[in-house]
């Protein structure tokens, strides 16, 4: 009769395959967590956009230091309000604005004002161009 041969001691063997299998599991866990935010680009699901533009007088000429604001309502019904101020080259903008419908204005003593209706989507820059008169 022949009889299969057990190794006298095979519990640190086991062990070992234990810890291995814990450890892989572990590792597996992690990269499974970690892979969405790897093959998402940066403006994959992104519901914001960017409004930018210029603050003009009358003649074409920039103006520095006018207050503009962003009036508006998302598509969710929230109301949505900033403020900005133009730099030195006129210019201002307003970043990681929810998507929907606004009101871009601004108004100077002096030199009058204006506004623009914009409609703003999920990932999309507007620029305005503000002349004021």
């Amino acid at each position: 009769m022949l009889a299969a041969r057990v190794p006298p001691d095979s519990r640190p063997f086991t062990e070992f395959c234990m810890r291995f299998l814990v450890l892989f599991a572990l590792l597996a866990a992690v990269v499974l967590a970690l892979a969405p935010s790897a093959f998402s680009g940066p403006d994959r699901g992104t519901r914001t956009g960017t409004v930018g533009g210029t603050v003009l007088d009358a003649r074409g000429t920039i103006v520095a230091n006018a207050e503009v604001t962003l009036r508006g309502i998302t598509p969710s019904g929230a109301v949505y309000s900033d403020a900005a101020v133009t730099g030195r080259d006129g210019s201002f903008v307003f970043t990681r604005v929810p998507a929907g419908r606004y009101v871009v204005s601004s108004a100077v003593r002096g030199l009058g004002s204006d506004r623009e209706r914009i409609g703003l989507r999920p990932g999309g820059a507007v620029r305005v161009s503000l002349i004021l008169h």
